[in-house]
Parts: C-alpha cells; sequence; structure tokens
C-alpha cells in the first residue's frame, strides 16, 4: 500500500465509504405524521398548477419571449439544414 494525497488520486462522481462493520448506525427517524387529505399531488391527479411572478420574472420572461421570435427563422434554417445533411 502507498499513500498519496487525495489530490492525486482519480476522480469520479462516486461516493466512497471507508469503515467496516463495526460503523454506528443512524439513530432511527421519528415518525412522520400523515400528511392531510388532498395534499399530496401525483403525476396522475396533478392538473394544471398557477404560479405567480413578481413584475421583474414577468418582463424577464417576456424579454425571453420576444429573442426566441427573433430566432425562431434561423432555428428553422439550421433544423431543416440538419435533416438535409442527416439523411
Amino acid at each position: 500500500m502507498k499513500v498519496v494525497r487525495a489530490g492525486d488520486l482519480p476522480r469520479s462522481r462516486g461516493m466512497t465509504y471507508f469503515g467496516g462493520w463495526d460503523w454506528p448506525s443512524a439513530p432511527a427517524f421519528p415518525p412522520v405524521p400523515p400528511l392531510p387529505r388532498g395534499s399530496l399531488r401525483t403525476m396522475f391527479d396533478a392538473g394544471p398548477i398557477d404560479l405567480e411572478f413578481g413584475p421583474e420574472i414577468d418582463d424577464a420572461m417576456e424579454s425571453v419571449r420576444v429573442q426566441l421570435d427573433q430566432l425562431r427563422p434561423e432555428l428553422d434554417k439550421v433544423r431543416t439544414a440538419v435533416r438535409w445533411v442527416s439523411l
């Protein structure tokens, strides 16, 4: 076994666990009270969700909409060109 700096080891998105079987377990969670009926939404009963934004968000979203409308003709040209190339 060789000792190295942690920064010299290869990086990954995984998680490494150092320890043994004698590692102490986490304490048990206390019981969670039930949610009131109708307070939990699933993908099957979600329905529309209404959101309210402040005026600065509305202005920013309108600005983005205008920019996308201006870009749309160019995006259509690129989409057409890509379709022809991919055939």
